[in-house]
């Protein structure tokens, strides 16, 4: 995937390829000696060869003026390439800790939106608004959410509402027109087709089959 980075120790096998329709761009960096098994062993992990940095603008032309050296030699390019290498390590090892501190962030800030979300099941959430509560744009909140969750904000806020349905409906308490009300949907007919689409039946079929098995 696009920002991953391969380490591969001095004589590992692998078979790691691009895929055939997309292909890959890739930079190749080796080194040998004491201090390059020293890093490897403090800072890499032949168990965790991968490792995710997204983009990151400073790599691509270290590894250009690497190779950029190695093809017009001077006397003092082994010193040159000595020099460079602990630069590009550097740069991957600080890629990976921004991106984990990153996601970290983002971890917290969907927590918090969800926790809002479920603090509001009565009603549709205004998203934007929230994003902007959370001190985020929009687009970088619908990206962060996504990323986290595997849903959009929307997604996610209309899953947990339909999941609260079933426990409202289950309880026997609220007729499926007043649950849909309660959940803050615009009509039972806007209610029981988003049930159907997550769950593959509507309300009253659901309601009906939870409690054929209940009597099991």
């Amino acid at each position: 995937m696009p920002g991953q980075i391969i380490v591969l120790f001095p004589g590992e096998w692998h078979r790691y390829h691009p895929q055939a329709d997309t292909g890959w761009s890739e930079y190749w960096m080796g080194f040998d000696g004491t201090e390059a098994a020293r890093i490897m062993a403090t800072f890499f992990s032949a168990k965790d060869p991968i490792i995710s940095i997204q983009h990151n603008a400073g790599l691509i032309p270290l590894f250009e003026q690497i190779i950029a050296e190695l093809k017009q030699p001077a006397p003092e390019q082994a010193t040159i390439l000595a020099s460079l290498i602990p630069q590009t390590i550097a740069r991957i090892l600080s890629a990976q800790q921004a991106l984990s501190s990153q996601q970290n962030a983002e971890s917290a800030l969907v927590e918090r939106a969800t926790t809002r979300m479920l603090q509001q099941l009565s009603q549709s959430c205004d998203l934007q608004q929230m994003a902007r509560q959370l001190g985020i744009s929009y687009s970088s909140f619908r990206f962060a959410f996504k990323r986290q969750t595997g849903y959009s904000p929307r997604e996610y806020n209309n899953l947990m509402r339909l999941n609260r349905s079933k426990d409202l409906l289950q309880n026997g308490h609220l007729t499926i027109s007043e649950t849909a009300d309660q959940l803050g949907y615009s009509s039972v007919h806007y209610f029981s087709r988003a049930f159907k689409k997550s769950f593959g039946m509507a309300p009253q079929a659901w309601l009906q089959s939870s409690q054929a098995d209940s009597t099991i």
